[in-house]
């Protein structure tokens, strides 16, 4: 089990998998991701459970404390006995230190300009452009993946949602919908239905 668990996670994505952590700014997030990295990474070496290395409540407390040795760690929340020596101590004051070298934080796709989160817009887009290519009798990768219903959705100048084929059938009506000119209801038998909004 921990074998295929190891296999799928990435361990400098650790951090967002805790979620005090997201909530984190400046120095704390970046300490907070590298802890969590190094807790992934321990955790996949010795072959046991992430929070048998460290609770995500002990990750969360080393980030804001940020401490600089291994004797600071006696005073750091969520942190026992077996969190103050050995390799475990060392290795998070390491990660601790690390954190200044890490690249900066790529922007969420999933918040297009000005912060604005889109992930409820894609999930109903996405619902609503899998129920349209069934009707079509079209593959739904064929009229979008997800990655191009995001880049539709965000708005980005190029996507292929937004010439073509896809437009006509998809981008167009999407568009509609994004800008208020168009609601989406159900059709009362379990579809939905994109309709024009009176103004």
């Amino acid at each position: 089990m921990l074998e295929r668990e190891r296999g799928r996670r990435v361990p400098e994505d650790a951090w967002q998998r805790i979620k005090e952590a997201r909530q984190l700014r400046g120095n704390a997030r970046d300490v907070v991701r590298s802890v969590a990295a190094w807790r992934e990474r321990r955790a996949a070496e010795i072959d046991i459970p992430v929070r048998h290395v460290l609770p995500d409540l002990g990750v969360v407390a080393v980030a804001q404390r940020a401490p600089k040795g291994v004797g600071d760690l006696k005073g750091v929340r969520g942190l026992d006995g077996r969190h103050h020596k050995g390799v475990v101590a060392e290795g998070i004051v390491a990660a601790v230190a690390e954190a200044r070298n890490l690249p900066p934080l790529v922007v969420d796709p999933l918040r297009a300009g000005g912060g604005r989160d889109i992930r409820a817009g894609v999930t109903l887009v996405s619902a609503w452009v899998a129920q349209l290519a069934r009707d079509l009798d079209l593959d739904p990768t064929l009229v979008g993946t997800r990655g191009d219903i995001e880049a539709l959705v965000r708005g980005d100048e190029g996507c292929r949602m937004a010439s073509g084929w896809r437009h006509e059938i998809v981008g167009g009506p999407v568009d509609d919908l994004l800008s208020g000119r168009a609601s989406l209801a159900f059709d009362g038998r379990g579809g939905l239905l994109l309709e024009p909004r009176e103004s």
